[in-house]
């Protein structure tokens, strides 16, 4: 689908109210078919390689990759597909997509759903020293090749599979990471990295914004007067976590 001048790639299975499906860093709509078949049979499951992943455009200008361009793409996405509004799910970096445009477009979301994911850090140091590393993981992945980048990356404890995930299943999920185009994920880190939004977090007006019935965070507690945000107790994002 084109939305926007860039080719985005997308997949609808199911029936029912339309679920929007945003994946994380290093993944696809690949990541959902596990799990695609069972939500099909009550909803219509919207699923898109995000900017920069798997089948979707890889443009070289890494400020085509931001949050705020994502969130016209998203509205773009809807307005094709004539949705007034979804339920979006979203994970990791995906979720940061979702969350900010939830704020940033409240009237096209019905319910968010985020797994791993922020609305950014708080502490300014702690940002600049994140888009820092993820700048420097991005030089990594252009210098070095998709092939050595996903290794370095498969061998992180924090995204280890579990101990149960069948061998095929880890075999299917690295095939999917190297068909990644490494510009790609070198700008996905560099516009939609944990360090974004660069300027501050989103934790300010999450109460005032976010329009969800119900909005799980599996990572970071805050509490906010009057806000739906429903948050589950854990820990920020890791040093590599997308």
């Amino acid at each position: 689908m084109r939305l926007n001048g860039l080719d985005i790639h997308v997949e609808a299975a199911g029936g029912g109210p339309p679920l929007l499906l945003l994946h994380g860093f290093t993944g696809s709509v690949r990541a959902w078919d596990a799990v695609r078949p069972a939500i099909a049979a009550f909803a219509t499951v919207i699923s898109i390689d995000l900017i920069g992943h798997g089948r979707s455009a890889s443009p070289t200008n890494a400020d085509r990759y931001s949050l705020d361009w994502s969130t016209r793409d998203l509205k773009a996405l809807l307005d094709e597909l004539q949705l007034e509004a979804v339920d979006l799910l979203g994970y990791s970096m995906g979720g940061r997509v979702a969350l900010h445009f939830a704020v940033h477009a409240p009237e096209r979301v019905r319910t968010l759903l985020l797994e791993s994911a922020s609305p950014g850090l708080e502490d300014d140091l702690e940002r600049r020293r994140r888009i820092e590393s993820d700048a420097a993981l991005a030089e990594r992945i252009l210098g070095q090749g998709i092939e050595a980048f996903v290794a370095e990356w498969e061998r992180l404890p924090l995204l280890a599979l579990a101990p149960h995930v069948p061998e095929a299943d880890r075999v299917r999920q690295t095939a999917q990471r190297l068909h990644n185009n490494p510009v790609g994920l070198a700008n996905s880190l560099r516009g939609m990295g944990a360090g974004q939004p660069a300027k501050a977090s989103l934790w300010p007006v999450l109460p005032d914004r976010v329009p969800a019935t119900s909005c799980m965070l599996t990572h970071r507690t805050h509490s906010s007067s009057g806000s739906n945000l429903r948050s589950m107790t854990g820990s920020h994002d890791g040093p590599h976590r997308k």
